[in-house]
């Protein structure tokens, strides 16, 4: 069965990398194959893609003069 997590690790988070290639590379980390796609783990997986970018947290910039998001 799939495991959950809630944030792809660091080294599949490209920022020109498709949905098709993230979801490649899910499927190798957990394991499964073409056959054990169903609509539930596609979901998931692209649930995950859409919110890979927003892991990280704000901080001040005193060169803009406001807060700036900083990607952990």
């Amino acid at each position: 069965m799939l495991s959950v997590r809630f944030r792809p690790p660091a080294h599949i988070m490209k920022d020109k990398q498709t949905l098709g290639e993230y979801i490649e590379e899910r499927m190798k980390e957990e394991n499964i194959s073409r056959k054990d796609l169903d609509k539930d783990t596609i979901d998931f997986f692209h649930q995950q893609y859409k919110v890979r970018g927003c892991s990280g947290h704000s901080e001040w910039s005193e060169r803009f003069q406001q807060n700036i998001w900083i990607k952990d």
